[in-house]
């Protein structure tokens, strides 16, 4: 693990280990979040305005900015605690300007809104145009996820390279988490958890006379027994595809049909969207992708804790 910070001029130093941090990373938010904690010296007297942390083997697991830099002082000393989130926060908290394009790409859209907060997008293939309408009030982000669903009925998904992909992304790595031998990963605890509440099972969709006649349905919410109807007006942006607009909905009701959350010892370079394969009791649980990761350091008894979720829940987010 190696820490790096900037300071407000621009200097990149190496910055020494932490007394502790933690770190989250989820489905939910494109923001993944740091805190870390070091004695007050060398490294850490002046203020940061960015910290990225990498792996062993040099790749990034965060890149963000400082939100805040406290210096406490007691007893027992000073401490620095650095409050930090991923550079994805910059498209969440800056508004983009409302208006109105016509016939504009992905790329044209992307290097407006998105390319001038650092980031890169990872295809470029996409030469499409379209007429698009910027809300008062959206944030970058929220723009870049409205092109993203009226061209193809995704979410965009950032990765700690500051890579944007106009959909879910699967990490390169795939983890076999076990108690059984073989060169798994060991767990502390491991929770199975299947939840059928929130499931839908039906939506009908409106059409242009108002009517709600056309309906989806999803299978894998009849395997599970769910009987759940919904009635579905598609949003502006997904007026053009009221079927994937419906799919979509069916999908993300069903992304926490099966999680399984796993405490493991130790700091684990885990990344969202790696995919993994739990073995529990005789019982193996296959086409796992990590969902959140969450790490609680310190030197003595470091925690990763992982929800995992079934692939096929997650590939039309």
């Amino acid at each position: 693990m190696r820490l790096v910070g900037k300071d407000p001029n621009g200097n990149r130093e190496e910055l020494p280990m932490p007394l502790s941090f933690e770190f989250s990373s989820g489905l939910d938010t494109p923001v993944d979040r740091l805190e870390l904690v070091f004695l007050y010296g060398k490294g850490t007297k002046n203020r940061l305005f960015e910290v990225s942390l990498y792996d062993d083997a040099g790749e990034a697991l965060f890149q963000g900015i400082v939100d805040e830099h406290i210096i406490e002082t007691s007893g027992e000393g000073q401490r620095v605690i650095v409050k930090c989130r991923s550079r994805a926060a910059l498209l969440m908290d800056n508004e983009a300007k409302p208006g109105t394009y016509y016939r504009i790409t992905l790329q044209e859209l992307f290097n407006r809104h998105v390319a001038p907060y650092g980031f890169e997008l990872a295809r470029r293939d996409s030469t499409a145009q379209y007429n698009f309408v910027i809300p008062k009030g959206c944030s970058q982000w929220e723009v870049l996820c409205l092109f993203c669903r009226k061209m193809s009925g995704t979410t965009p998904f950032i990765t700690p390279d500051k890579l944007v992909w106009t959909c879910f992304r699967y990490g390169k790595a795939h983890h076999l988490i076990s108690n059984t031998g073989g060169g798994g990963i060991r767990f502390l605890r491991s929770q199975v958890r299947y939840k059928r509440y929130g499931v839908i099972s039906r939506i009908y969709l409106q059409n242009n006379q108002g009517v709600y006649k056309t309906h989806v349905d999803s299978f894998p919410a009849a395997v599970h027994g769910v009987d759940c109807v919904r009635y579905h007006i598609p949003p502006s942006e997904m007026v053009n595809y009221p079927l994937t607009s419906a799919q979509k909905k069916l999908d993300e009701s069903m992304r926490e049909i099966l999680t399984i959350q796993a405490v493991l010892p130790g700091f684990l370079p885990m990344r969202k969207g790696d995919k993994a394969t739990l073995e529990q009791e005789g019982k193996r649980y296959e086409d796992l992708v990590v969902g959140d990761v969450s790490v609680t350091y310190n030197p003595t008894s470091p925690i990763t804790t992982v929800v995992l979720y079934h692939s096929n829940y997650l590939k039309n987010l």
